[in-house]
């Protein structure tokens, strides 16, 4: 497989600077998307693969800026990809053991999508150092001959709140997912929903190894959520409320 890539960057102050990328990759197919048959428990499905497929091809382009102000700090940028023969896993319809079945296929295909980010430095002082990052993100992906490709991700929009203190740190953050509605052929829609999560963390320097001692909170709302690009979305929601620790060492 051939690749290829060529990026541009202009500056045309210290706070701005844009840039423009472009890449051509290549990739065969794999061996599972060429001769599966049979079910697969992980995704509850009976795949059949297709020994014909051919090798996949995508052009990218993408038009970037930064700005960098003071305490913000902001990226943007809008992309396009366009594959030749994009292989990917379709619903045929049917059910083969009361699973369903899916097909290894491939057509030409467009990804369209943008993202934007920005953190603001709050405040500086002795109860540390307190930041704002808020982003936003969208993509769409489309059959070139028409209709919806399946499992594309919705749209997000989210805040973070981040607090740094010497060896301590902390966050606060929270996602909205949006509706995805623009469904393939034998795809359910997924609602949107919102998770919250929240973690601290203590670091702390010994002569051999660095150590860091961390406490995670997870959609704590105890929201039901289900991540439209899974396949198991309607049999299985994401986790509920959950909480982790753990000891991490950095050698």
């Amino acid at each position: 497989a051939d690749s290829a890539s060529l990026g541009l960057r202009w500056a045309p102050s210290e706070a701005w600077h844009f840039s423009l990328n472009a890449d051509r990759a290549e990739r065969a197919p794999t061996a599972e998307e060429l001769y599966s048959e049979g079910p697969h428990i992980a995704t509850s499905a009976y795949e059949i693969g297709n020994p014909l497929l051919e090798t996949e091809r995508a052009n990218r382009y993408e038009l970037g800026a930064h700005l960098h102000a003071g305490r913000f700090d902001g990226r943007a940028a809008v992309y396009r990809t366009s594959f030749n023969d994009f292989i990917y896993l379709a619903d045929a319809g049917i059910e083969i053991d009361d699973l369903p079945v899916r097909l290894w296929t491939q057509a030409d295909a467009t990804f369209t999508g943008w993202e934007i980010e920005g953190t603001v430095t709050l405040a500086e002082s002795e109860s540390g150092t307190w930041t704002l990052r808020g982003f936003a993100d969208g993509v769409r992906g489309e059959l070139d001959a028409g209709g919806n490709l399946p499992r594309v991700a919705p749209g997000r929009l989210g805040a973070e709140l981040g607090w740094e203190n010497d060896a301590w740190r902390g966050s606060l953050g929270l996602v909205n997912y949006r509706k995805q509605d623009r469904v393939a052929d034998g795809e359910s829609a997924t609602d949107g929903f919102t998770l919250l999560d929240a973690q601290v963390s203590y670091h702390w320097d010994t002569q051999t190894f660095g150590w860091e001692a961390y406490l995670k909170g997870t959609n704590l709302t105890d929201e039901e959520a289900r991540l439209h690009t899974s396949f198991l979305k309607d049999k299985v929601p994401m986790m509920g409320r959950g909480f982790i620790g753990g000891l991490r060492v950095f050698f």
